[in-house]
Formats: C-alpha cells, structure tokens, sequence
C-alpha cells in the first residue's frame, strides 16, 4: 500500500497538473512565501536546493539508465514538463534564498525580521506539518486520491497552510486578490461542474487509476476538462 516510488507522490500531490494543491488552489503559492518568512532565507534556499539536487539525480538516472529499480514504476512525472520546469524553479529559487540570506547575515536584518513575527512557534509548528504531511503520503499508492476532483489527498494540509499565510496578509493585500480570484473559479468547478467524466474516461484515455500518466498533462489536464464541458454546457 505505500509502494508509490517517493518523488513521483512527494512532486504530484503538490504540482501534478490534475492533482496538484498549488494548481487547484494557487493562493496557496502565498503559503510558501510565508513559509520563506517564518523559517527564514537559509533554510528555505537549503530545503529547495537539496530538492533541485534530487530532480537532477533523477534526471541523470533517466537519461543514463541507473538504478533503474528507482524509476522503472514512474508513472510520467520523468517525461512531463512539469519536471523540467520544477527542476529549473527550484534550482533558482533556493539559489536566490540562499544569496539573499548571506546579505541579510552580513546586516543582521534577518534574526532581527524573524523576531517581529507574533506567535512565532505555531507558525513553525503548522509550517512543518505542511512540509512533512505531504511527505508521508507521497509513498502511498493512491497519493492521487483516486476518482475525486483536485487534490483530496491533501485537503488536511489546507489548514496549516493557511495559518502560514497570516503574516504576510499585507503582501496577498497589495496582490488585490488575483490568487484568491482564480482559486475561487477553479474550485466552483468543483463544486457545479464535476462527474467522473475525467475520471472515468474509456477508449483513447481509460480510468485515472490505470493511466496515471494522464495526471500530469497539461493540454488535457482536469481543470481545462471542466472549464469545457461547462462552455459546451451553456
């Protein structure tokens, strides 16, 4: 039951194209910029390039065919652009974190931030869950959440994150709610528009839990599957 191979679920429940929480629910990108302020710069920048290290060792084993008991079960995460995108993202992204953390040491400006922080200790408290949840059910074998809409395997983490978003609500403030907007449109989806019809769907593209695969295309993702059917509809 938690056979899945580590980073396909650890990858998917966060950014799969048909399941990712970040997809369905973009505010939460406001989650990780408060994750960034309430742990710091170093352990942010460190946390991302140790991830960027890990794509590009999957990458390699690909290409070269190593370890192929790593990723002979890969389910289409290795082969989709969402790879090559994360890998680049990540990489820059903790390399900036870092860069921007051995400035901020030199001025003493980032112990002096942290501190301004209320209720300091349960923001890390509920950041942490948020990081180490997703990590425990990347292994089990239906980290998709099998027929359901959106990431329902991670419903749970939506709670911490949203603690997490507290501090920086001025910054969501100055973003007049774009994030929220499209969030809102992309769960209305859900909640007028969804059947099994993604799901379930036979002949060229058969049931989701037999073609995983299918979770992580963008042309055909679950999201523009719906906002067609609702065109269509009307």
């Amino acid at each position: 039951m938690w056979g899945t191979p580590f980073y396909i679920g650890a990858f998917g429940v966060w950014f799969a194209p048909s399941r990712g929480l970040l997809i369905f629910s973009p505010i939460f990108l406001f989650s990780l910029v408060g994750m960034r302020k309430i742990l710091g710069c170093s352990f942010s920048g460190s946390f991302l390039l140790m991830l960027g290290i890990y794509l590009g060792f999957l990458l390699i084993c690909q290409k070269f065919n190593f370890m192929q008991n790593l990723i002979s079960h890969d389910k289409g995460f290795l082969s989709s652009p969402t790879f090559y995108i994360l890998f680049i993202l990540v990489i820059c992204t903790g390399t900036w974190n870092i860069y921007r953390s051995v400035r901020s040491l030199r001025k003493d400006a980032e112990k002096k931030q942290t501190r301004e922080i209320p209720h300091l200790m349960l923001f890390r408290y509920c950041a942490v869950c948020a990081l180490l949840y997703p990590f425990l059910f990347s292994k089990w074998h239906m980290w998709y959440g099998g027929w359901s809409f959106g990431y329902r395997i991670m419903t749970e983490v939506s709670v911490f994150l949203c603690f997490v978003i507290i501090p920086i609500i001025p910054v969501i403030r100055q973003s007049k709610l774009k994030m929220t907007l499209i969030s809102f449109v992309i769960q209305s989806l859900g909640a007028f528009s969804y059947n099994n019809g993604w799901n379930g769907r036979n002949g060229v593209h058969a049931e989701v839990n037999g073609n995983q695969h299918n979770l992580w295309t963008w042309h055909d993702n679950q999201i523009t599957f719906y906002i067609k059917r609702s065109i269509l509809r009307r």
